[in-house]
Parts: structure tokens; C-alpha cells; sequence
């Protein structure tokens, strides 16, 4: 079983996953597949065994005492079922991680469905996911142990309604999008003080089969391009989730019944690009 840290922020009773979460800007409203469990839920570690791995035990060394994921619905796992063992956080966890320290290592999901940069930040009424991470970083680190690595996929619904939008407002909508991921990465390097491997995604485009180089398809990159920058200036590693999805929509996402999250398939790839990024392998 997940140690006792393992948790997923939900609030009470069982969770509807709304249809329509959106993964970029240029998107449409697209229906996901619901997912629900228990809040606090202790949850059984059913994952098959990963696929064999070549560890550089160098890099490796870099993993801590525990896994945060954060971000929206995809790191949620929205689309896998269950969630919290086929998402593409629990893959990474189970499949990869474990292995370069299968004994002592946590896991905590925070990621929150429909989540955008600014609720990320800052909720009127509740700790915002930033705060709890940030806490829990903190916390960790006073009890003498680390939390690294760290996931992160933020920024899809931040510009869901910009999609049939001018060109001025996505420009405003990607301004404002910059201004809030530039805030939250700052807020995770300066906690973790550089003793933390922070992993950033891109996002794929499921409704980019046949799209061909279209206006839809340069703003994905020029979101994508955003993301990369931004983490690039500060060391950040990315995990591309953009090109291994091109011409595989309907293969690794639900986008052929109208839904834009990743299937299991869908989820798996997303995890080893996370593994890939992230360095510990030979």
C-alpha cells in the first residue's frame, strides 16, 4: 500500500469530474469520463510491475523522501481509471520511481480538476494548491527529509475560453497565464532551494489529427514554446507532452468520443516522458 502520505485533495463525498475541462486555449468544451473516490481514502498500490530500467544512480540520488504532483485534471489522472492508480502521476510513481528507491519513498497528489493558474495561487475560502504544496514542502524539510521530485501541470484552463477568440485577448489570456507560472515556479524553486528536481509539462493537442500547421496549432506552440522558456530559465526540466501525442489522438486520448483527457495508454506515455525528462535513467 501507498505509505500513509499518499493523499489526493478532494472535497466532500465523491467527486463528479465536470465534462469540459479543456487542456489549452485553443480547445473546445470536450465531455471527460468521471472519476470518484472516498476523501482520504487510503489507496491500494495495484500497479503492475515497471518496465525494466538502466538507473544512473548518480542522478537517481536526486530523488527524496517523497513525490509531489501537482497541477489540473491531467495530473489528476482524469481519464485513467482509477485516477490514483492509471494517472499518469500514480504511473510515474509506481512504475518508475519506486525503483530507484523501492522502500521510504511517499507520494501526494494535490492536483485539483479544472485548476487554473490563478486558482492555483490563491482560493478565496481555502488554502490554495500552491500553499499546500509549499506547507508541504516546508514540513518535510524541518522533519529532516525532502520532497523531490515534483511535477508540474498547470496553465490548459487557464485560456479555455480564448480559443474562438481575437488574437488580442489570447495575447492578454497568454500574458496573464506567464505572469501567474512565472509566480508559482518562482514560489517552488525558492522553497525547495534548488535541493528539489521540479519537472514541468507541456500539453498535447488531442484535436490536432489532420490539423496540419493552422492557426489552432501555432498558438499550441507558442503555449508549449511558453512553458519550455519559462522553465528553462530557471533550470526547471520539461517533460514533453506535446509531440509524442501528434497523430495518436484517438489512440491515447478519448477524443474519438468526445473527450480531450488521455486514456491509460494515454497516461502511461505521459508518465514515461515525465521519467525521460526527469533524468535517472542511463
Amino acid at each position: 500500500m501507498f505509505k500513509s502520505k499518499v493523499g489526493i485533495w478532494v472535497g466532500s463525498g465523491l467527486i463528479t469530474v465536470i465534462l469540459g475541462l479543456a487542456l489549452l486555449f485553443f480547445f473546445g468544451l470536450a465531455p471527460s469520463h468521471p472519476t470518484s473516490f472516498q476523501p482520504g481514502q487510503t489507496l491500494a498500490n495495484q500497479a503492475s510491475p515497471g518496465p525494466s530500467l538502466n538507473i544512473n544512480l548518480a542522478s537517481a540520488s536526486r530523488v527524496g523522501d517523497e513525490y509531489l504532483a501537482l497541477g489540473d485534471s491531467v495530473a489528476y489522472g482524469v481519464g485513467a481509471s482509477p485516477p490514483e492508480q492509471s494517472g499518469y502521476a500514480a504511473v510515474f510513481y509506481n512504475s518508475y520511481l519506486k525503483q530507484t528507491r523501492p522502500q521510504g519513498l511517499a507520494y501526494l497528489n494535490l492536483a485539483i480538476p479544472g485548476e487554473t493558474t490563478a486558482s492555483f495561487i490563491s482560493r478565496p475560502k481555502a488554502k490554495s494548491q500552491l500553499d499546500k504544496a509549499l506547507a508541504e514542502i516546508d514540513a518535510t524539510a524541518q522533519a529532516g527529509k525532502r520532497v523531490s521530485p515534483i511535477t508540474l501541470t498547470i496553465g490548459g484552463n487557464d485560456v479555455m475560453g480564448a480559443r474562438n477568440a481575437s488574437d488580442a485577448v489570447k495575447e492578454t489570456t497568454l500574458k496573464q497565464f506567464d505572469t501567474n507560472f512565472q509566480k508559482i515556479l518562482g514560489q517552488l524553486a525558492a522553497h525547495t532551494g534548488g535541493k528539489s528536481d521540479i519537472i514541468i509539462t507541456t500539453y498535447y493537442n488531442p484535436f490536432g489529427k489532420n490539423q496540419g500547421q493552422n492557426e489552432e496549432t501555432t498558438w499550441a506552440l507558442r503555449f508549449n514554446a511558453l512553458i519550455n522558456q519559462r522553465a528553462t530559465e530557471r533550470d526547471l526540466k520539461v517533460a514533453d507532452f506535446y509531440q509524442p501525442v501528434v497523430g495518436r489522438e484517438e489512440e491515447l486520448t478519448w477524443i474519438a468520443s468526445g473527450d480531450i483527457h488521455p486514456n491509460i495508454p494515454g497516461h502511461a506515455l505521459l508518465a514515461r516522458q515525465v521519467w525521460l525528462a526527469a533524468g535517472y535513467e542511463k
